[in-house]
């Protein structure tokens, strides 16, 4: 899907950008209790998608180096 379908990210980036959608689902107590949709830049989720599963987004990217310049 192309990030400019999505309502909220029209004039925030360009058709053309290149992004991945990451949706995991959140589980306490063993239930699912919600759904956590990421839009993140491909040159961030390159970096991290071997570490995508099982934990949290801003810890990966600070234990690896913080976020890309």
């Amino acid at each position: 899907m192309p990030p400019t379908d999505e309502v909220f990210l029209k004039g925030v980036v360009s058709s053309h950008a290149s992004l991945y959608r990451l949706e995991r689902l959140l589980v306490a107590d063993g239930k699912v209790v919600g759904l956590d949709t990421l839009w993140l830049p491909r040159v961030l989720a390159d970096k991290l998608k071997e570490h995508l599963q099982g934990e949290f987004i801003i810890a990966s990217v600070f234990l690896r180096g913080g976020p890309p310049c």
